[in-house]
């Protein structure tokens, strides 16, 4: 029998899913969680009930769009594990907007070895984790738009003038959050990546932060500065209607407007879009939320 090129890795695959697999209970009505996914050529997002993910693609990354769509899935799972948000046993119905996409997370492999790839990465973190997707369906984009949203969001970050303008307020700061070793104003810094997440890292007690989260981590964010009773200075949109806006005001101290120009946004992020948004730098103390 000719097995075809790259059915080889497919077959290894199976193989450790009906070895290691314990199977899924028959039952007519699973609870099965949905996931919503979507990619832009900027950035990715994602959401369930239990997890929201924003993320921007690196400079470098000019793949095609439905390798971005699938890499939206991959991602959404990969940061699921890393913050253990699903228990062992967990079903998922997965619903994304790419055709493409869809066909390799309900087949596992096709004729792109790249995207087979990847399928097969997923499957595996899957199989490692004992989740399993059993239904995937298309969703049309108008039908898909708080993930569509989150994907265009995108990374903003302070000029460094900004952050002495604020080091004069606030200061001194200690460590900067969700940074690079490209854009971090202070020699020590976090960043929202799996390798080095700043949601991940304990706020120690005695370090002032300096944060500049994506516009989707602002909620993840004030959490984690109350979870560790943090110290930071938060650079934010002043949204009063934001479902977050009535948590920061309890763990305020000092509000400050700032400039503008003092922003470094991309062309395709929510604050390039609107203009008339009101930035401000506000001083948090997480400990005020006990209070």
């Amino acid at each position: 029998m000719k097995i075809m090129r790259g059915a080889s890795k497919d077959l290894l695959v199976v193989k450790q899913i009906l070895l290691k697999g314990q199977g899924i209970p028959f039952e007519l009505d699973w609870n099965l969680i949905p996931i919503n996914t979507d990619a832009s050529l900027s950035g990715f997002g994602g959401h369930s009930q239990n997890i929201l993910l924003q993320g921007n693609w690196l400079a470098t990354q000019t793949d095609h769009i439905n390798v971005k769509e699938l890499q939206s899935v991959l991602t959404f799972f990969q940061m699921a594990a890393s913050h253990h948000v699903f228990p062992k046993g967990t079903t998922f119905h997965v619903r994304v907007d790419n055709t493409v996409a869809l066909s390799y997370i309900k087949y596992g492999y096709g004729n792109i070895p790249h995207l087979s790839n990847m399928a097969r990465e997923l499957y595996s973190l899957l199989l490692k984790n004992h989740w399993s997707i059993l239904k995937v369906s298309y969703i049309p984009s108008e039908k898909n738009q708080v993930a569509d949203k989150l994907s265009r969001l995108g990374e903003w970050q302070s000029t460094k003038e900004l952050f002495q303008m604020v080091e004069d307020q606030f200061g001194p700061h200690h460590i900067d959050r969700f940074a690079s070793k490209d854009n971090a104003v202070l020699t020590i810094y976090n960043s929202f990546s799996m390798e080095n997440d700043a949601l991940l890292e304990p706020w120690q007690e005695g370090d002032r932060s300096y944060c500049v989260p994506p516009l989707g981590l602002i909620p993840q964010s004030l959490v984690h500065a109350i979870r560790w009773k943090a110290k930071a200075t938060f650079i934010l949109p002043k949204w009063t209607s934001a479902i977050w806006y009535p948590i920061l005001l309890r763990i305020t101290v000092r509000v400050v407007k700032i400039p503008r120009n003092l922003v470094i946004d991309g062309p395709s992020t929510e604050l390039s879009r609107n203009k008339d948004w009101d930035l401000i730098a506000v001083d948090i103390n997480g400990a005020l939320y006990y209070q």
